[in-house]
């Protein structure tokens, strides 16, 4: 497999008092697949997905990315976080263009991605425009397609479009799913609406609250997709019903 999580385990201290945030997981993730890690929060899929992307380590278990244990973030992964993390004196375009830089790609091939990419997520016309230029859902859309555009193995995502309202909330999910069908790459992506796990993933993890454990792995067919199809409707009631029994 391409991401393996082996009987992992973290514990968190408080006040010198044990936490444990998330018991033996187990989980397997194959190259190409979009993953949801769905559940409430607080119940440790975010300390999971840093735990992949390296800004963490296991307190029990192992995590291998491609048979590599993983200590360490990599460039081969980006992750889009919650907050933006852009440079304020640098143009939307120009924070797109960072990590392109860093991979030594020249001017003129620079601007055709990043033409691309900010136009995915509908900020051509605030190309130029700074971070304190720009409303909280264009920044994150901004730091979206700065993920994007590097082309990573691995994107992991947690919970990134939660500054968004629905329209643009809508539009973006459907650029991403647009972008992984047409590229293939690995995306985790942490949630907590039922909805939205189903529309993006090819596979949902369902948590439990703390401490995590895995108590349900579904995979997603593509009538699903439709919303109020027979088959968005059986999987919705099935995650809704597990759901319930963990409240």
């Amino acid at each position: 497999m391409f991401i393996d999580i082996d009987n992992v385990s973290k514990t968190f201290l408080h006040n010198k008092t044990p936490i444990l945030a998330l018991k033996e997981i187990d989980l397997t993730i194959e190259k190409g697949e979009f993953v949801c890690f769905l559940g409430p929060s607080g119940c440790g899929k975010t300390t999971l997905l840093n735990m992949l992307a390296g800004y963490d380590t296991p307190s029990e278990g192992e995590i291998k990315i491609d048979g590599e244990i993983v200590t360490k973030p990599s460039i081969k992964r980006v992750t889009v976080f919650q907050g933006y993390g852009l440079l304020p004196w640098r143009t939307a375009r120009k924070n797109i263009e960072l990590g392109l830089e860093s991979k030594k790609i020249n001017k003129h091939e620079r601007k055709k991605i990043v033409d691309e990419y900010i136009d995915m997520v509908g900020l051509t016309d605030f190309a130029d425009h700074f971070p304190y230029e720009m409303s909280g859902g264009m920044r994150q859309k901004v730091a979206i397609a700065r993920a994007l555009a590097v082309d990573p193995e691995i994107i992991f995502m947690d919970e990134p479009f939660n500054a968004l309202d629905l329209i643009s909330r809508s539009s973006i999910q459907n650029s991403v799913v647009d972008f992984w069908e047409k590229k293939k790459k690995t995306i985790i992506f942490v949630t907590h609406f039922i909805n939205e796990a189903i529309k993006l993933a090819n596979r949902i993890v369902i948590f439990s609250p703390y401490p995590g454990i895995v108590v349900r792995i579904l995979k997603v067919p593509p009538g699903a997709k439709i919303d109020d199809s027979p088959e968005y409707n059986a999987i919705r009631n099935e995650i809704i019903d597990v759901c319930e029994v963990l409240a």
